[in-house]
């Protein structure tokens, strides 16, 4: 971080130094001058409206107004309009757009780096064309090649360098998409050549109609990209349609669901949830993608208070493109430094919102939301309240048979089959072993009725801590074994410590008195710890009895 600061402090000195160079030496005679050229930075900001994002560079056609201004009015007039048009966009896209990575330290990056950029591109493609000393007519044409091929070359280069000192590391050639620059190579070189040649032969005037003409080439192009973008969504639309049928399992297709989604919208954190609103507390979510560094409980979603549980309610998606000013949403912890801006999307089932998908990230992402992408969410959030009625409903099927009745939590059977498909499909998980501590002493002390409520309080707590997807069974007498899915150890380790101090926290009362009881785990995870049930459960075991009943009892222990 010290490198990448050195270098934006020295690139602000450089900028600076340029731009008051550039003011020292501007080229504006009279008021005709002055007149077009802040008619040049007007279209320049209208044009800004139409810009297009590809991954994180900005690709618009007022590169074709700098190379006009430059040979036209020359190098300092031209840094001078990138320099004031820098401001002019930091403003629209902060109190405008809203955008949440605007700040001053970036304007004052952004405006040095392209004084610096058209400094040397005027000056070195000068200084080529000099020596070629041909005519007017070639020599503009040279010039325009010349210093736009420059402008991108040392664009690309100070970005990459931004990459770099990010820790990234990234080939040149996947950074950026060479075939989009070419494109506006060519586009910037062959308008900006255009615009001399009328202004030379038809004075300001038809410049400024080529101007208006320029404007309305970029809508049009925009627009095509707009449609572009959209017929993309549609087909990826279609795969993430056919794999919410093709997977049978909730927790699969929510995965697959997330990893297709990526491909539209270049999120950094998402997540789906499942809650039932009336009755729980929080939830923690089904399917997710989180930075390594960021512990799973930043994900936690509070459903009971809290600002943005209101606007979930509210049925409609919300959009944030600027998590840190947005009084409506609350967005805490770690989780906050990789949420600039953020998407919530209600899932609603029979008028009801039972789920959120929750997108959010950086740059590439805050980009994106400038795009009208509200109808792409609202068909894939209907999809996935399709996946959940199915999902009910098959539940509801497999219910009777395989419940255990005391607790309501699901028998053994359910259990070994659902540890064996998952063995056999390859799919990480963990399990905890939970076995509620001195359960002999309730049951002589208050008798079997009071150690079956017991049993029903702490099954009641599991129920509403786990996911809507991990499957929590009656392992044997007091023994209860919750299977989480997709989930490390560590992250395991999260969900049963929740458990265990929900359950120290319940009041119990048996024949009107409160008693405490409190529960012990043991976690172990597949594959990284055993490769088959039997032994996937001794460790889970071991872990249980070795680690937590007897060093003290009332823990989580993790193999």
């Amino acid at each position: 971080m010290e490198k990448k600061r050195f270098y934006r402090i020295l690139l602000i000195t450089i900028g600076l130094i340029v731009i008051i160079k550039s003011l020292f030496n501007i080229n504006i005679i009279s008021f005709h001058d002055l007149f077009f050229f802040f008619f040049a930075l007007f279209i320049a900001s209208i044009m800004n409206y139409f810009t297009l994002f590809v991954k994180d560079i900005r690709f618009d056609f007022t590169e074709t107004i700098t190379i006009f201004i430059f040979l036209t009015s020359g190098i300092y007039n031209a840094i001078l309009f990138e320099t004031l048009y820098s401001i002019t966009t930091f403003i629209i896209n902060t109190f405008y757009y809203k955008k949440a990575d605007n700040n001053l330290d970036k304007l004052l990056v952004n405006t040095s780096m392209f004084a610096i950029i058209v400094f040397l591109s005027g000056k070195i493609s000068n200084l080529l064309s000099s020596f070629a000393n041909l005519p007017y007519l070639e020599d503009i044409v040279l010039s325009a090649a010349l210093f736009e091929l420059l402008f991108l070359t040392f664009n690309i280069l100070l970005l990459y360098i931004e990459i770099i000192l990010d820790g990234k590391r990234l080939s040149i050639f996947k950074a950026f998409d060479l075939e989009i620059l070419l494109t506006d190579y060519i586009i910037a070189v062959t308008l900006s050549i255009s615009l001399c040649l009328i202004s030379f032969s038809s004075g300001k005037l038809g410049t400024v109609l080529i101007f208006v003409i320029l404007v309305i080439l970029s809508y049009t192009f925009y627009l095509f990209k707009r449609l572009e973008f959209k017929n993309a969504i549609i087909k990826k639309l279609l795969i993430i349609s056919e794999d919410l049928i093709k997977y049978g399992d909730l927790k699969t297709k929510c995965d697959y669901f997330l990893i297709n989604l990526k491909e539209i919208i270049p999120y950094d954190i998402a997540a789906i949830y499942f809650f039932d609103y009336k009755n729980d507390d929080f939830a923690i979510p089904i399917s997710f993608y989180l930075p390594i560094e960021l512990p799973l409980n930043e994900l936690d979603l509070n459903i009971k208070n809290g600002n943005t549980i209101k606007r979930i309610l509210d049925k409609k998606i919300y959009i944030s493109k600027n998590t840190k000013r947005d009084k409506n949403i609350s967005i805490v912890g770690e989780l906050q430094n990789w949420c600039e801006s953020a998407v919530f999307v209600p899932i609603v089932v029979e008028d009801e919102v039972k789920g959120l998908i929750f997108l959010a990230g950086r740059i590439s992402m805050s980009n994106l939301l400038l795009q009208d992408i509200e109808d792409p969410l609202n068909i894939l959030s209907k999809q996935m309240a399709l996946a959940i009625s199915n999902y009910r409903y098959f539940l509801d099927i497999k219910k009777e048979a395989e419940i255990d009745p005391l607790t309501g939590l699901y028998n053994r059977k359910v259990l070994d089959k659902e540890i064996d498909n998952l063995i056999k499909q390859n799919v990480n998980f963990s399990i905890v072993i939970f076995d509620l501590d001195d359960f002999k002493k309730v049951n002589d002390t208050y008798g079997h009725l009071a150690g079956d409520q017991v049993l029903k309080e702490f099954a009641n707590v599991i129920k509403k801590v786990i996911r809507k997807t991990d499957i929590a069974c009656r392992f044997g007498g007091e023994e209860i074994l919750i299977i989480l899915k997709g989930l490390s150890k560590e992250q395991a380790y999260i969900i049963a410590e929740r458990i265990r101090e929900k359950f120290e926290e319940s009041n119990i009362i048996i024949n009107g008195n409160s008693i405490n009881v409190t529960v012990s785990g043991g976690i172990a995870s597949y594959p990284e710890d055993a490769n088959n049930i039997k032994e996937l459960l001794n460790k889970a075991d071991a872990a249980l009895y070795i680690e937590g009943k007897s060093k003290g009892k009332n823990k989580i222990a993790i193999c």
